[in-house]
This record gives C-alpha cells, structure tokens and sequence, in this order.
C-alpha cells in the first residue's frame, strides 16, 4: 500500500498487512503508537501513521548518559522546568523525557502557540533523534555538557539555562547566571 501523509509531507510505501502492523505496534512504548494500538479502527490518515511509525527506522545508538545526567542532577536538586540551551540545540525535561528541540519556532497548530522544532526524544533505552546533525551535535555536547552548555551562553550573552540575558561580569563568564547555577547545582 502507498500512503502519503500530508501533515507531514511523507511519502512511504507498506507492504505490511495491518495485522502485522498491530503486532509492532504492541512493542512500541510512546504514547502514540499505543494508541493507535488501542483503536478497534483506524481513519486512512491513522492508517498511514500506523503503518509509518513500525517501519524500521534509523535509531541513534549513542549513550548520551552525560547529558541524560545533567538533567536528572538538575531534576534530583528540586529545579522545575529544566531547559538546557546548547550551541545547536536545546534540552528541555517534558513529561519526564528529554525532548531534543532546535532554537527555531514555529507555529504549531495543535497548540494554537510558537513552539520550538521538536527533533526527538534521548533516553536511557531509546533515541528517537534521527536528523544526523543534530546526532553530531548531541555526540559532541555528550562528550563534556557542561562545558557545552558554559560555550553557549557565554557566545549567546543568555543564561544557558533559563535564557535570561546575562548582566553581571561573573554570569557572562559562566555562561549560567546565578540563580540557575544554584538552582541547577552548578555553583
């Protein structure tokens, strides 16, 4: 079967029945699929996604426990709304992932809001980022977060944490500004 899916421009052809579609999708843990799984029928346009989301697909097989870490550290000390701002990327803790997103907006129907371009997910046990820059970019932050992260916002002027512009002397060549370097255990 061909399938195109417009909201996303993709184009792909199935040659599985949606019998064996199911059956992937049982393994599969995001809350999508499992939905999707859950369904007695689908919509064509559900289909599509169905049969999209079983196809293998190249997965990052990178340990990015540097940087997983980072957050959790961050998470463990008590700091709500962890964003981490990085040269290429962003990090942000959402729904206890870390979402992968560029510093771009756009809008995004679905919340009627700008929300940054979302690029995957990194984890522990699976990395949905597939765009290899952005892999090549997580690699090299990998190898040293904080410093990455210090490279940032000492280049950008904004706090690499909340992305308040940074005012004082010591801030600016931290990269961090004080509030989010106690908050983040970083002082």
């Amino acid at each position: 079967m061909q399938f195109h899916l417009e909201s996303k421009g993709i184009d792909f052809t199935s040659t599985l029945t949606d019998t064996q579609v199911r059956e992937r999708l049982s393994t599969k843990r995001t809350e999508f699929a499992q939905s999707l799984y859950n369904r007695r029928e689908w919509s064509d346009k559900q289909r599509a996604w169905a049969h999209y989301i079983v196809q293998e697909q190249p997965r990052c097989a990178f340990d990015f426990s540097p940087l997983l870490r980072m957050i959790r550290s961050a998470q463990s000390k008590g700091a709500k709304r962890i964003t981490i701002r990085f040269t290429d990327f962003i990090l942000k803790l959402s729904n206890d992932k870390i979402a992968v997103l560029d510093h771009q907006t756009q809008y995004n129907p679905k919340f009627d809001a700008v929300t940054n371009i979302f690029y995957g997910y990194i984890g522990e046990e699976e990395t949905t980022v597939t765009n290899p820059s952005v892999i090549t970019a997580l690699k090299l932050a990998s190898a040293d977060p904080l410093s990455a992260a210090v490279e940032y916002g000492r280049a950008s002027g904004s706090c690499a944490c909340c992305g308040k512009k940074l005012t004082d002397e010591q801030s600016m060549r931290l990269g961090i500004g004080p509030v989010c370097a106690k908050k983040y255990g970083l002082a």
